[in-house]
């Protein structure tokens, strides 16, 4: 599926069942770009009741390859605020497009601190739940309610 990303289209991968119990966004497991785990992953949230939703952080040049080794050079050479606004927009599209709830975002190792990231960057998140990933500073840190310990140090 596509969503708008300020100037241009991003691709993910979309699951849901007919009713959800609330949205939320899946980030990139690792540094491997949206493989088929990750693909995985998204359709198990979604087989919960939830609307789902993993972006690829790689859409905006071409999409997640199929050698993982490639997909993590190309993970690292990314523009880190244009990374960011990308995960923020998919969380705008949920809020926007579909029945939401509550913004939930989650992920592992780089995909936490792109959780992270989209927790203090999106209005529309309640709820962050990174493994692993980087954490921010605390001036970066908004009181919403939402930060964990190891969301900021």
């Amino acid at each position: 599926m596509k969503y708008r990303e300020p100037g241009r289209r991003a691709c993910g991968v979309r699951a849901a069942q007919r009713r959800c119990k609330t949205s939320g966004c899946d980030r990139d497991s690792r540094e491997q770009g949206l493989n088929a785990h990750i693909e995985d992953v998204t359709r198990r949230i979604a087989l919960e009741g939830f609307l789902a939703l993993a972006p690829d952080a790689l859409s905006p040049v071409g999409g997640t390859p199929p050698d993982e080794t490639k997909a993590v050079e190309m993970i690292y050479k990314l523009d880190m605020k244009s990374t960011i606004s990308n995960f923020v927009a998919a969380v705008k599209y949920l809020r926007h497009t579909h029945v939401y709830g509550q913004g939930r975002s989650r992920g592992l190792c780089w995909g936490g601190e792109m959780t992270n990231q989209v927790a203090v960057n999106s209005p529309d998140v309640s709820a962050a739940v990174p493994y692993y990933g980087g954490s921010l500073p605390l001036k970066m840190c908004p009181n919403k309610g939402i930060i964990t310990s190891s969301v900021c140090r």
